[in-house]
């Protein structure tokens, strides 16, 4: 069920090897001083006022690998081993006091927590323990949004701690206590904490403890409740068997990007395997407005019996959920198998050889059908027949489909898959693919054949939405036939300028390469859904891959989604599939940018990062320009400093407006090198620049830090000015439109905020006045943790970050950090060209290698609190 965006949180969490101030080798740390100032700091200084939301994200985000738990026998050694840690039983002070893990402080479930949570230290691991782990998994995020290390005990007391060998040797019955001290804890997290605990306590009915008993549960599917049902396990054991009518959304870091998809005014019942981690799926599901409990025991398993769905006695389905449309498609493209819904044509014929229980469906017209099909296909012809047959297709074999070139069983199988049959369509059709594989005349034969005689229960709103799909199609006759376009008719369209959007779903590489006129990028797979936004409801979307197939399966997913998607016929093209296909049909591919809104562009050069993340490190770049690469460099310092001395072969386009008015100068098809002072303006530069099609990069540390530093460099600088070339380039006229606008204003700008920056001083006079501002820390997640600028939150630089734009405010100041200023600059140029109103912390956190810039060279303190 994976969505994209949660978007949710958006922001990421990736950042490469390459982050910010660091170069493509290296991954500096901050000095023992700065990190020992900082964990001072972190007993004295009041910690961010983040938002709930973004805290509870983050949390999610950057959840750690051991997803906030601890294995009941690696808690005992470590307790046996006398590691010094925080324990918190949870459970009923009775139970506490007749026998407790050794050290343990007993804080029982409910408001004791909320009134001990600044009591709780935050500069130690913390292990928290109840009866079966369920209510624990609930307390952790809870204490974790406070800013506490803390981790939950797996199976609980009962069914975990209990039974580890030797844990009688670490039992007592003593009382322990937490130390003397206060921490820090977030006002607006402290709030939601006690509102947590405080409606908590008042629930007597079936949903006490924000949980649901399996016998109430099923009394409330019996009854046919209005309320939605989530698993959280992993997709593969949700299709192995569900709770009847639930959905999925695997429990991970990725959760997040479907919280869209759940319903805000209807109760949700979560569960997962025994409940712990579902106890955290609710308690962060209700810190961001939802109305979550979770099932006791959860799906069951033998170590938590007797609680639990199965355990109680009831049984899991494998029958598809009256879960909604969207998170039914949302769901198969967020949990896309490795094999995307397709298969090989020769591995298909190699399986039918081998006498394989497979069911195979041949969607080609009948004619085509008793002339010659794969032995035991079944014939349903492409169009009504596969809604009116949905239901008699078995869910419990695998499923192969094909047409004639693959184009129309990728709508197929996305409508089926939704229906909860497992399809893949055979790669390249019978035409161009199965007829071609040698040796598949031993599996051909003219005998029909029919689909057992059995139904299978159907999603009734999956089914509707594949009826209308159907329906629809075949009442089309124009140009966009079986929800397709032909390369002569999108031609013809490009040229008459439709207002229509070209969606290339091949990867980024190839649309680099070369791409249809107009189109914008969001490659197909797993990760399409996070970009759905930058696509319109209101307008025709012709979308095409290599040869249709995948554009198929696009297609059905976003007509089911709501959008009015049509594939061009044989995708861009190949050999394999000639003469179909853009090339095949002798129409050019162009490397220029399309009209595209802003919005997508900036998103596909986020969401389409490549590992250098439009960075080169300083000595990299200077070696390139010794070997007398062909390369465009721009030196974007201001002309004083350029006629000194630059690059060789660098020219020189003053940071301003003269990037905008050069725009169209800049050529795209060469790779493109930008430095200025420190490289944290050529950041900004380099996403304007790469908006509007042009391969940029931005040198580390630009001249000051990193150029000048590079031994040699003086062989490769030269005081003789150089110009671009005499030609121009095709540039998208809304990018174009952006880019002037995010320089004109800028140059406007003379207080504080001037160059889209802020000083150091500045930011800690705004942070001491409390003014209204976002502070964004992009650095890593763990460097994050280690210590940041008071009040910031942390959504990591990478592709990943667009999934926390959500949490964002368009209607306040953001100052964005990251290690010197360089990654920073990107963010500020991408969130500005977004509608947010950004600005970057100059020389970012600081570091070594860029002092005495930076918030810790300045001598301000980063904070863990």
């Amino acid at each position: 069920m994976k969505k994209l965006t949660l978007v949710a949180l958006l922001l990421i969490l990736a950042l490469t090897v390459a982050a910010c101030g660091q170069t493509a080798t290296s991954v500096p740390t901050m000095t023992a001083t700065n990190t020992t100032a900082a964990t001072t700091a972190a007993t004295t200084t009041k910690p961010a006022e983040a938002s709930v939301e973004s805290v509870v994200k983050a949390l999610v985000a950057n959840m750690p690998d051991h997803i906030y738990k601890i294995a009941e026998k690696e808690f005992v050694d470590k307790v046996k081993a006398g590691e010094s840690l925080v324990i918190l039983d949870i459970r009923g002070a009775a139970d506490y006091e007749k026998g407790h893990v050794k050290g343990a402080v007993n804080i029982p479930w409910g408001t004791a927590i909320s009134d001990n949570l600044a009591k709780i230290p935050q500069d130690k691991d913390v292990f928290v323990y109840c009866y079966t782990g369920q209510t624990a998994g609930q307390a952790v995020i809870t204490l974790n949004a406070a800013g506490i290390k803390a981790r939950s005990v797996n199976l609980g007391w009962n069914f975990g701690i209990s039974k580890v060998e030797g844990v009688a040797d670490v039992t007592e019955t003593t009382a322990n206590t937490l130390p003397d001290k206060t921490y820090p804890v977030n006002a607006n997290v402290a709030k939601a904490v006690a509102d947590y605990y405080g409606k908590m306590v008042q629930i007597t009915d079936k949903y006490k403890n924000y949980k649901i008993s399996e016998a109430d549960l099923k009394a409330a599917i019996d009854a046919k409740e209005d309320i939605v049902i989530l698993s959280v396990r992993k997709a593969e054991d949700y299709q192995k068997g569900h709770i009847p009518g639930a959905i999925n959304i695997p429990f991970g870091k990725a959760m997040l990007n479907d919280l869209s998809t759940l319903p805000k005014d209807k109760k949700i019942v979560v569960y997962c395997y025994t409940g712990q981690t579902a106890g955290q799926a609710v308690a962060s599901l209700r810190l961001l407005g939802y109305d979550a409990v979770s099932l006791n025991g959860g799906a069951g398993m033998p170590s938590n019996a007797p609680q639990g769905w199965v355990n109680a006695g009831f049984e899991l389905v494998t029958g598809t959920a009256e879960a909604s449309v969207e998170s039914v498609v949302k769901a198969l493209v967020a949990n896309m198998p490795d094999h995307i819904y397709k298969i090989a044509e020769k591995e298909f014929v190699d399986k039918v050889k081998a006498g394989e229980s497979l069911v195979i469906l041949d969607i080609r017209g009948a004619a085509d059908y008793e002339k010659g099909h794969v032995k035991g296909a079944v014939n349903i012809p492409w169009g009504t027949a596969i809604s009116d047959n949905l239901a008699k297709i078995p869910q419990d074999k695998d499923v192969f489909v094909y047409c004639y070139t693959g184009q129309t069983a990728g709508q197929a199988v996305i409508t089926l898959n939704a229906a909860g049959i497992k399809a893949r369509s055979v790669n390249l059709g019978w035409n161009f693919g199965i007829s071609k594989v040698e040796g598949v005349a031993d599996v051909t034969e003219t005998t029909a054949n029919t689909l057992p005689d059995k139904t299978y229960p159907v999603n009734a709103n999956v089914a509707k939405a594949v009826a209308d799909y159907y329906g629809k199609m075949v009442q089309i006759t124009d140009k966009y036939k079986n929800y397709k376009i032909s390369e002569a008719d999108l031609k013809a369209a490009i040229d008459a300028k439709e207002d229509i959007v070209i969606l290339s779903v091949r990867k980024a590489e190839d649309y680099q390469k070369g791409h249809i006129p107009g189109a914008i990028n969001i490659p197909f797979g797993k990760a399409m859904l996070n970009d759905l936004s930058a696509l319109p409801k209101d307008k025709k979307i012709v979308v095409y891959c290599y040869t249709g197939q995948t554009a198929g399966q696009a297609v059905a997913s976003l007509r089911l989604l709501g959008y009015d998607a049509v594939s061009l016929n044989g995708g861009a093209g190949m050999p394999s599939n000639a003469p179909q296909g853009w090339v095949n049909a002798g129409f050019e591919l162009v490397t220029g940018t399309a009209e595209a809104s802003v919005e997508s562009v900036v998103k596909a050069l986020v969401a389409n990062m490549p590992d250098h993340i439009y960075k080169i490190a300083e000595k990299e770049f200077v070696d390139k320009v010794k070997a007398g690469e062909s390369l465009v460099i721009l030196d974007i310092r201001g002309a004083a400093d350029y006629e000194k001395g630059h690059v060789k072969g660098a020219v020189n386009i003053p940071w301003g407006t003269a990037i905008s008015d050069n725009l169209a100068k800049i050529p795209q098809d060469k790779d493109v090198f930008v430095y200025c002072y420190t490289g944290q303006t050529a950041g900004q530069a380099v996403i304007t620049l790469n908006a509007a099609g042009i391969k940029a990069r931005s040198v580390n540390l630009g001249w000051n830090f990193g150029i000048s530093k590079v031994e040699g460099v003086a062989d490769v600088t030269e005081t003789t000015a150089n110009t671009l070339p005499d030609k121009t380039y095709p540039v998208n006229a809304n990018v174009a439109k952006a880019v002037a606008d995010y320089y004109g204003k800028m140059v406007q700008i003379t207080d504080k905020y001037k160059n889209y920056k802020i000083s150091e001083a500045d930011l800690k006079a705004a942070i001491d006045a409390k003014e209204d501002i976002v502070i964004l820390s992009v650095r890593k997640a763990e460097d994050y943790q280690k210590g940041h600028i008071p009040g910031a939150i942390n959504i990591p630089f990478g592709k990943a970050m667009l999934n926390d734009l959500s949490a964002l405010p368009k209607d306040k100041k953001i100052v964005v950090y990251c290690y010197t200023g360089q990654t920073a600059g990107q963010a500020v140029a991408s969130l500005r060209l977004l509608g947010y109103d950004a600005v970057s912390l100059n020389g970012g956190a600081g570091m070594p290698s860029n002092a005495p810039q930076g918030w810790v060279n300045a001598g301000f303190e980063l904070v863990t609190g």
